[in-house]
């Protein structure tokens, strides 16, 4: 039973790194042309807007916000500008670790 719960519990992690990284990836390669993007909150998950364009996200991510610290979820409700693909990466990969 043990080794049971320990294989789910294995196949979840794994399955959430691979999620977070697939969604950092595609953050970098779609918007690592574009100059500023805006993080912020649609529906508890982090999404990427386009600083003209703030009803709907151009990419949401699988990083859930709720669990994050205060401050981070106090930016993100105000909009976290972001200026290239390669900030774009780092914050995400920040946010989802």
């Amino acid at each position: 039973m043990k080794k049971g719960m320990f294989w789910v519990l294995a196949v979840l992690l794994a399955a959430g790194a691979a999620v977070s990284l697939l969604s950092r990836r595609s953050a970098q390669e779609t918007f690592e042309s574009a100059q500023t993007v805006i993080l912020s909150d649609y529906g508890g998950l982090v999404a990427v807007y386009s600083p003209d364009e703030s009803a709907m996200p151009r990419q949401v991510t699988a990083i859930e916000v709720r669990f994050l610290p205060a401050a981070d979820r106090t930016q993100l409700r105000r909009g976290i500008p972001v200026e290239d693909g390669r900030a774009l990466a780092m914050l995400l990969e920040d946010l989802g670790t």
